[in-house]
């Protein structure tokens, strides 16, 4: 179809949001590979989603990565694929930003900041000191290892720049991880156009692991261009990282940010202060939002590394708290969905960790420290019986006045935790669906949702 509806940069966020097909699911990783086979291919061949974006066919993979094999219950932690526009002769690689149920993407790839790597795709990187977050060096090594068909996607790139008679774009994209990995493989891509390196690979700690990839000089008559489309990322690298980045492929990028999405304030330190106020007054930051921003801030610092964000004079896209989610009911359905064993988890991150943030003037923190061993289990049960409505308040009333008074405490603590929770959610995910205008994509996409085992 020559006259798709929605524009070039639409069909763009539109692929980068496909790659994020095996999100929330579970299933073996053969499965999980097949479903992605699947799935992504069936949108770009349904006639409404061709009327949308035109006629995009997947060139290379789809390929996903678990670190683990779970049996039924493992996850995709990394997600890629490269689809082709032959009337508009470019190329967009689309990387899938983090899995919600994939611990390895939260803790190993997003919150792996404590630490940093130098970049592997400039001779000049260690003596200008340009650093990128352990997080992120090892997302990309996965990606660099993915395998379809035998050939890594830099090995598909060289084969077909060897054949192209005339020059043709590559855009790569992704969000949230997939905005910070998507920025950060466009640059290695530039850099690998014309020169090979010898990338160190790594363990999560950031220790090396004894292997490496010879990889570049995929494209030695520089028939591509190569641009980036990275949304809502975290910053991938130090300062001397975004300056690098500014200048080598500033004038190619795009990036897309929600001004009240606190995921691409991280981790750059003047932005993640901002980012506990982001929704105020509609919802106040209490000590738990605030140490849960100053944890994620302390861990990016024990870098010895000042974060900035790429394209850092980009202005971001203008959001609006969403009012109709800051409510009881939507705590509510938050809490449902997360089960009495994720509350637990809550519960028990807040006792090891958070606690150690708030300061001891603090006049919640006498009583969080009560969350200790069995107290917690409990709290988990009665919190999501009181938000969901399965607990009565003539019930709660009936115990002790200590008790209840300390119940009230647990319940406004929280719930002010998880409103901030929920804003967060929709203002990184279905926000900018409504700023890029791209629902009836993403309609589509729910026909072909690959279920769980």
């Amino acid at each position: 179809m020559s006259n798709p509806s929605y524009n070039q940069l639409q069909q763009t966020f539109a692929l980068n949001w496909l790659s994020n097909s095996l999100s929330n699911v579970k299933n073996t990783p053969a499965q999980l590979q097949k479903e992605a086979e699947k799935s992504i291919p069936a949108v770009l061949k349904d006639p409404e989603s061709v009327q949308l974006i035109g006629e995009w066919s997947v060139v290379w993979g789809p390929v996903m990565f678990s670190n683990k094999d779970n049996g039924n219950k493992s996850v995709a932690d990394n997600t890629m694929f490269l689809a082709k526009s032959a009337s508009q002769n470019t190329y967009v690689l689309s990387i899938a930003g983090t899995n919600p149920i994939s611990p390895y993407g939260w803790f190993i790839e997003d919150f792996n900041t404590g630490t940093t790597q130098v970049w592997p795709f400039s001779a000049d990187a260690a003596s200008q000191g340009v650093k990128v977050s352990t997080g992120t060096y090892v997302g990309i090594q996965h990606l660099l290892q993915m395998q379809s068909n035998g050939q890594s996607v830099v090995d598909y790139l060289s084969s077909i720049s060897a054949a192209a008679s005339q020059q043709t774009e590559l855009i790569v994209t992704g969000h949230s991880l997939g905005g910070a990995l998507s920025a950060s493989l466009a640059l290695g891509l530039k850099g690998m156009q014309t020169a090979t390196y010898d990338f160190k690979c790594i363990n999560a700690s950031g220790s090396a692991n004894g292997q490496s990839m010879s990889i570049g000089s995929w494209d030695s008559k520089l028939n591509f261009i190569v641009s980036a489309l990275p949304t809502a990322g975290a910053t991938p690298g130090n300062k001397a990282f975004a300056f690098f980045y500014d200048q080598e492929l500033g004038s190619r990028t795009i990036r897309i940010w929600n001004s009240i999405d606190v995921v691409p304030h991280g981790w750059q330190k003047d932005m993640m202060l901002e980012a506990p106020h982001l929704y105020y007054p509609h919802v106040k930051p209490n000590a738990a939002v605030l140490a849960l921003t100053n944890l994620a801030l302390l861990n990016s610092m024990k870098s010895g590394e000042d974060y900035v964000q790429i394209m850092e004079q980009v202005a971001g896209l203008q959001s609006a708290v969403n009012m109709q989610i800051i409510s009881p009911t939507a705590v509510a359905d938050l809490l449902k969905t997360m089960g009495e064993g994720e509350i637990t988890k809550i519960l028990t991150f807040v006792a090891n960790n958070i606690l150690n943030v708030i300061p001891d003037n603090d006049p919640d923190k006498k009583w969080l420290e009560m969350l200790k061993g069995p107290v917690i289990n409990v709290l988990a049960k009665v919190i999501l019986a009181k938000f969901t409505g399965t607990i009565s308040q003539d019930i709660i009333n009936m115990l002790p006045k200590g008790i209840v008074a300390y119940l009230e405490k647990i319940y406004a603590f929280f719930n002010n935790l998880f409103l901030f929770l929920v804003q967060l959610g929709y203002q990184h995910v279905q926000a900018y669906l409504q700023l890029m205008e791209v629902t009836a994509f993403t309609n589509v996409m729910t026909k072909y949702k690959p279920q769980s085992a």
